[in-house]
Parts: C-alpha cells; structure tokens; sequence
C-alpha cells in the first residue's frame, strides 16, 4: 500500500508447519505450526529523512503447547551527501520479548525449548556509497593510423 510515495506498508502473514509419522505409533501424528504475521511501514519526512518501524507477532504452537512474541523494531534514515551517504539508527525489540522458540519431534517425545535472546538494543551505522569508480575515460573517437 503506497500513498503518494511518501507512505509505504505492507502486511504480510507466514505459516510454516511441520509433521511427524512414525510407523506404528497407532494414529499419533504430532504436528507443529508456526505463525507469523508482519506489519512494515516506512514513511519519507523529506527527500533525505525516512522513518520506518516493522512489527511481528509470532506464534509458535505445539501438539502439547504454545507460546508467542511481538517483536518490534524502528529506523530512522537520513541520507546526504547527493545520496551517497547515510547515517542509520535503529532501535531492535522495542517490546523486550525477543525469545528463542525451538520446536522439536524425535522418536518418541514433543518439545518445546524457549530460552532468552538478545533483547533489546540500538545501532548506529554510517555507510558511503561511491557510484562511480575510476576517471573519465578519455580515448578518442577517431582513428590514427
């Protein structure tokens, strides 16, 4: 969704899912779904200066169990230099609920291990982009013999 090339969103939803059959195990197919659902936004202030922040909502959902997180994050962006340059700072997990899910089958067992990550936390980054490489190429175009 674009509004006048100044607003800029999308919304976007992800499902994996993952099964496990064994033989003999009388019916029992445990199965584990994962959802996320993505909201991103960006929004140019000026030519140079845009402001952007994204936001999921993860859920995680075992055969025994389920847990969830919203992770959100925001940018600002400002570019300078005729575009050649940009100074960067973003703020990560603004929310403090980044987890590491791992859902597990093995040969006889469901599980689910949820342990801390990396919360939240802030960049800066600097970054130069030269678009030309070299001198002017300044052969003739006529030929000398």
């Amino acid at each position: 969704f674009i509004i006048l090339e100044k607003f800029n969103t999308t919304l976007a939803e992800t499902i994996t899912s993952n099964k496990n059959s064994q033989a003999g195990s009388f019916g029992m197919s445990p199965t584990i779904k994962n959802y996320t659902t993505s909201l991103n936004a960006t929004y140019s202030v000026t030519k140079h200066l845009a402001i952007s922040s994204n936001f999921d909502y993860q859920s995680n959902q075992a055969q025994t169990n389920s847990s969830t997180a919203s992770i959100w994050n925001a940018t600002s962006t400002y570019r300078f230099m005729h575009e050649m340059a940009e100074i960067k700072f973003t703020a990560f997990d603004l929310l403090h609920e980044n987890k590491n899910i791992v859902n597990f089958l093995n040969n006889n067992s469901i599980g689910t291990t949820i342990t801390n990550g990396l919360q939240q936390y802030f960049l800066l980054t600097f970054s130069y982009f030269p678009r030309k490489f070299g001198g002017k190429n300044k052969r003739s175009a006529t030929m000398h013999f």
